[in-house]
């Protein structure tokens, strides 16, 4: 199976690197160039723009994106919401041939609950206006959207 490892540049991607690696051909999508112990990056570029969304998903079995948890220092909140919706949306509807996408996010938006509180599909989220909570929430909402249409 051929994975798109997308923000592989955390201890989390990397990690997915070393476990998928040895099973999967894994190829990588991220911002920047790898910094001291990252791992390798077939593309460098940013999702937000449809043509690197098009050519990183480009024969995926299946899209892993990590940019929802990966750090985030010196991005612009309002930066950070756009890739969390338009660079997932590409990522989403570039992707012809990719049948899973895994969007691996955070339960953070629960901890002001209760831990008794239950969860169920009729459940309504209410980030706060906290930019990682809202990071989260924005991209998970695009998934959904994606998704029923």
């Amino acid at each position: 199976m051929r994975i798109l490892l997308v923000g592989s540049q955390s201890i989390l991607g990397r990690a997915l690197i070393r476990a998928l690696g040895s099973a999967h051909d894994v190829r990588t999508l991220s911002s920047s160039a790898p910094r001291g112990e990252s791992g390798p990056t077939d593309l460098i570029g940013d999702p937000r723009d449809r043509d690197v969304a098009a050519a990183a998903t480009h024969g995926c079995d299946a899209i892993i994106d990590l940019r929802t948890v990966t750090a985030a220092d010196g991005v612009a909140d309002l930066d950070r919401v756009d890739a969390a919706t338009r660079g997932t949306y590409n990522l989403l509807t570039s992707a012809s041939a990719a049948t899973r996408y895994i969007l691996i996010s955070s339960l953070r938006l629960f901890e002001r609950y209760p831990i008794e509180f239950r969860v169920t599909e009729q459940w309504a989220p209410r980030p706060t206006t906290n930019i990682d909570d809202l990071v989260c929430h924005l991209s998970e909402l695009t998934v959904r959207e994606v998704a029923r249409g």
